[in-house]
Parts: structure tokens; sequence; C-alpha cells
């Protein structure tokens, strides 16, 4: 009755893992958006998104394809998102769009209107590659979705 709140577990992870870049609902930014590690975005962006975790704040409206490895979700995103781990929709989150991920949770409230697929993504092997080698692989396969 009284005990603690089950959260979903790719929220869980997000929050223990440290934000690298804010940006927050005062900007719009028109065109490709790339960026790496963990990034909490409450602005409007109207092109492709690719970055690897992704947070989505209640202000946030993406008008354009996602590509990314995790993402929470609590605002609005027009358009199809790619997600080699987890998505999650929390209950203000509103997605107009086809999505593809490895694993999807919603929360009650939430909003989606599209097309699921579930598809399982293979971990990329970079043993015996150069560090050269292992950065072009890893960034042609993110790419291979979205150009």
């Amino acid at each position: 009755m009284f005990g603690i709140t089950k959260e979903n577990e790719s929220t869980i992870k997000f929050n223990e893992e440290k934000l690298d870049t804010i940006v927050s609902s005062n900007i719009t930014i028109d065109g490709k958006f790339k960026s790496t590690g963990n990034i909490r975005l409450d602005c409007t962006i109207i092109g492709i998104l690719d970055s690897e975790s992704l947070y989505l704040g209640q202000s946030a409206d993406i008008k354009g394809d996602i590509n990314c490895d995790n993402i929470i979700v609590a605002g609005k995103i027009t358009g199809n998102v790619f997600c080699k781990g987890k998505m999650h929709i929390k209950e203000t989150g509103i997605v107009n769009g086809d999505i593809e991920v490895s694993i999807l949770s919603m929360d009650e409230g939430s909003t989606f209107s599209g097309k699921c697929t579930r598809k399982k993504f293979e971990p990329i092997k970079t043993d015996n590659l150069t560090n050269d080698d292992k950065k072009n692989k890893i960034d042609n396969k993110s790419n291979k979705k979205i150009n």
C-alpha cells in the first residue's frame, strides 16, 4: 500500500547514469542533431535526431526520425523511432510514427499511434579491430536506418 513505487527498468538505468547534456525548452534546432552520451532534450527539433541515450522531457517536441540506443519519452515525437535497446513512453509521452525497438514499455495514459516492430539488434563485434575501425563500424551500423 505505501511501498516503493516500481519504476521501469530503463528509467532506473537512465537515472543512475550521468547526464552529459541538457538542452532547454527555449531552443529550436532545425536540421540534423547528432549526439553521443546521455542527453536530456526539452527543446524542439525539426529534423533527424541521432544519439545514444535520450530523455525527452515533457516540453520536448521532435518532428523527425530518431535513431538511438535507449530512449525515455515524456514529450512528443512526430516521426519514426529506431531504438536498439529500451524505449519507455511515460504517461505524458506521445509518439506518432512507427517504432522499431528491442524492448518497449508504456505507462498508462501514454499515447502511441503507428506500427511497432520488435527487433533484436545484433551486438557490434569489434574484436581484432583498431580503434578507428571500431568507430567506423559503429558509425556505419548506427547510420543504416537514417541518412
